[in-house]
């Protein structure tokens, strides 16, 4: 068997986590030959290691992060990948983002391949399939990956998305790393944590029962909407087939005027945290009480990474309660600090530099209150007679023009009539009036087009901009005004999460990226590297991408990633 040119690679993987996963076997195409190495070969064969960690052979393949990840686990290299489908599809078209091969391929060509859980079966059913099933499904996978390879790149190169596919390319190898680390917890805090939102949520539940006049199951929907509209006769009681809606929308209509709402909303707010974090972190710990989670890098339309068992990106950060679960996340290194940066109004940054309006470009140069700045404008005072509700509102407006909101949802949102919130809309598209003629021109670009771009040309399609129904149509215009800004971000906080990887290899530093939560960069850092990581990190974040406006970052550290927040 000779390994000396390029090759096409697929890892097997049984399980839908590749961190927890069994490793089969590995298959590969080289030339015309075709291979398929048994894990024991995958880890013995010293031929096959050699080829795989030497760059001057490039590797194709389908999710390199996953293949990257699988290997180092293993104690095994790899170097040269300069292709992954599963990436460069996702660009193409983020609708044809997936983890699974088959999903991928098949908006590129008829084929055989069958999907993941036809192979390995789904759920409870799933099961390790005989040697010859897996891996004649593994060298389908590499012989697909060749035939496709070619168009795909050309299509990459056409829509000038070369670049943008290099930076998700070495992207995959930092996430993989940063997968590889996990986050240490503190599971005897956690435990604590949960015994004090157990006894909270027993108060409520109890203060909830009082009202009622007695117990019920305050989990069960339908004893809960008999309570609430039957008994205690409560409005926006509407009866189906399975009962009372007690959704949150109904109970947050209700919680103004009714306590028992309030309390239900409260009792529900602890339970999730119990469930959800509590309970969900800490069987999702190793053995070591690291977390581990995975970062899926093609499935958002917009571009973002979400990430997954568990989703650390979704720990409510604005409740007390939420801000007490990010206590347990704590440093590995013996007096270790908890680092974490934020890009301070990236989307609004990235609406001033693609619309170019002026005011916008100049608040952004001048580090004024970008807020407190809109609230004088559209109120006509000077910015000292701005008062926390002023700017508040403009807060509001600031961020809901970014995702096109309308005149009702901001009047919603503020509690204000239409009529008072359209004034404000119109006030605030006479002051920034480039930010209206850019949002109009994206929306009707939109419309020609089909898609939107960000500022590395990465696109998002919206087939709903042109639908004949309204509200579909009315979402398609709202997801083109906002999908320039988001994408931006996402794209520039990539780019960050590289330079910044690059600059800690280089400069020989401890610290660890350990997570990413939209747009913010936590790290696990010993002690006395506190200050450098803090030069390196503000450096590379806000240097990640030249804007008409300075991007700014906001750092802090802690013993936990609570405290540095």
């Amino acid at each position: 068997m000779e390994l000396n040119a390029d090759a096409y690679l697929v890892v097997e993987v049984f399980g839908d986590n590749y961190f927890r996963g069994e490793l089969l076997g590995m298959g590969m195409l080289i030339g015309e030959k075709s291979y398929f190495f048994t894990k024991t070969a995958v880890l013995k064969n010293r031929s096959l290691h050699s080829f795989l960690a030497n760059p001057k052979h490039s590797k194709k393949t389908f999710d390199y992060k996953k293949l990257y990840f699988v290997l180092k686990k293993e104690g095994l290299e790899i170097s040269g990948a300069d292709f992954d489908l599963m990436l460069a599809a996702y660009l193409l078209n983020p609708a044809y983002g997936s983890d699974d091969m088959k999903a991928v391929v098949d908006n590129f060509t008829a084929n055989e391949l069958p999907f993941y859980e036809h192979v390995y079966g789904a759920n409870k059913k799933m099961a390790v399939p005989a040697l010859d099933v897996y891996a004649k499904y593994s060298l389908e996978k590499c012989g697909l990956l060749k035939r496709l390879e070619k168009g795909v790149r050309e299509e990459l190169l056409s829509l000038e998305m070369a670049h943008l596919y290099e930076i998700e390319q070495e992207l995959s190898e930092v996430l993989a790393e940063m997968e590889f680390s996990g986050l240490l917890v503190d599971l005897e805090r956690l435990e604590a944590i949960g015994r004090e939102l157990e006894k909270k949520a027993e108060v409520v539940a109890e203060e909830i029962y009082d009202i009622a006049g007695e117990e019920f199951n305050l989990n069960s929907p339908k004893q809960l909407g008999e309570i609430l509209f039957e008994k205690l006769h409560l409005p926006h009681g509407k009866r189906s087939k399975t009962g009372y809606s007690t959704s949150v929308s109904v109970l947050e209509k209700l919680a103004p005027d009714f306590k028992i709402a309030r309390l239900v909303l409260e009792y529900r707010a602890y339970n999730k945290l119990i469930t959800t974090y509590v309970n969900g972190l800490k069987e999702a710990a190793d053995e070591n009480s690291y977390l581990h989670p995975l970062y899926k890098q093609a499935l958002t339309q917009t571009g973002r990474l979400s990430s997954v068992d568990p989703n650390i990106q979704n720990i409510p950060v604005r409740t007390e309660e939420g801000q007490v679960i990010r206590e347990i996340f704590i440093s590995r290194f013996p007096g270790g600090l908890i680092f974490t940066a934020d890009y301070s109004q990236i989307e609004l940054r990235i609406l001033a530099h693609l619309s170019g309006d002026e005011k916008m470009i100049e608040a952004f140069n001048h580090a004024v209150d970008f807020h407190k700045q809109t609230a004088a404008l559209i109120y006509d005072v000077e910015p000292e007679a701005v008062t926390k509700d002023m700017r508040r509102t403009a807060k509001a407006i600031n961020f809901g023009i970014i995702y096109g909101m309308s005149a009702w949802g901001l009047s919603e949102s503020l509690n204000i009539s239409p009529l008072e919130a359209n004034i404000y809309i119109n006030k605030y598209f006479d002051t920034y009036r480039g930010v209206k003629a850019f949002l109009d021109g994206t929306v009707n670009s939109a419309r020609e087009r089909g898609y939107t771009e960000t500022v590395l040309k990465r696109r998002r399609y919206i087939p709903e901009i042109n639908h004949p129904h309204v509200n579909l149509r009315n979402f398609g215009e709202r997801t083109a005004m906002n999908a320039p800004m988001q994408g931006s971000a996402a794209d520039i906080i990539k780019i960050a999460m590289v330079n910044i990887s690059r600059r800690l290899k280089n400069e020989g530093l401890k610290a660890l990226m350990i997570a990413q939560v939209h747009d913010e960069l936590i790290f696990d850092c010993p002690q006395e590297e506190i200050n450098k990581l803090e030069k390196i990190v503000r450096e590379e974040m806000e240097s990640a991408q030249q804007l008409k406006v300075r991007l700014f970052v906001e750092t802090s550290y802690g013993s936990n990633w609570a405290e540095a927040k």
